[in-house]
């Protein structure tokens, strides 16, 4: 069953800044696509509100106005309640006459490829969080197989090469390391002789 919500801030939680509707009866779902939307710099005046707000420090909280309704009887509520907002002075941040839902309006070319490839910078903490949930995390030899195969003929860029040497430069192995890298050395050119030998047999 879906829903028809309304967003406000806490800065000024009596006014009604935008009507929608959700294919749940909760609008928490819809909300988490709105920050979404708004992280990823989409440039609607409903983001653009709710980036102002969030960078102030404000709120942005959904208030379910109906719901267990379907989605024909969402629709038409949606048109109700914008309509009836706009009459009461709300200064509603909705593009359409509402009706439409989330497929009313079509993202830009530019607000597309935002959402495909810009993502917010990790915050120290986030990476942090990130490094402990991997930290000692076994990787199957499938996997492995999947990586080197996914790496193969790959070239790194001019930018990339110089950033890695950067991070390599002074750094030294242990022994154990030291150990590994000349026993993979010692077997790749085994295996090396054996396929030559195979050729000329």
């Amino acid at each position: 069953m879906s829903c028809i919500y309304a967003l406000s801030s806490s800065f000024t939680p009596n006014t009604v800044r935008y009507v929608g509707i959700s294919k749940y009866d909760t609008a928490g779902e819809r909300l988490k696509k709105h920050f979404k939307a708004a992280r990823y710099g989409v440039k609607f005046p409903i983001y653009n509100w709710i980036r102002k707000h969030i960078s102030n420090g404000y709120e942005i909280v959904a208030t379910v106005i109906e719901n267990n309704l379907t989605w024909e009887e969402a629709c038409e509520g949606e048109k109700f309640y914008i309509r009836e907002y706009r009459n009461e002075g709300h200064p509603l941040t909705n593009m359409t006459d509402g009706g439409d839902g989330p497929l009313g309006r079509r993202h830009s070319d530019e607000a597309r490829a935002k959402m495909r490839g810009r993502r917010a910078p990790l915050s120290a903490g986030h990476k942090a969080q990130i490094s402990v949930i991997h930290l000692g995390k076994i990787i199957s030899t499938e996997t492995k197989v999947k990586m080197s195969i996914a790496a193969t003929g790959r070239k790194h860029s001019t930018e990339t090469k110089t950033k890695i040497s950067a991070v390599k430069l002074g750094k030294k192995m242990s022994t154990k390391t030291r150990e590994n890298m000349s026993t993979a050395q010692q077997n790749r050119r085994i295996c090396e002789q054996l396929e030559a030998a195979k050729v000329k047999g």
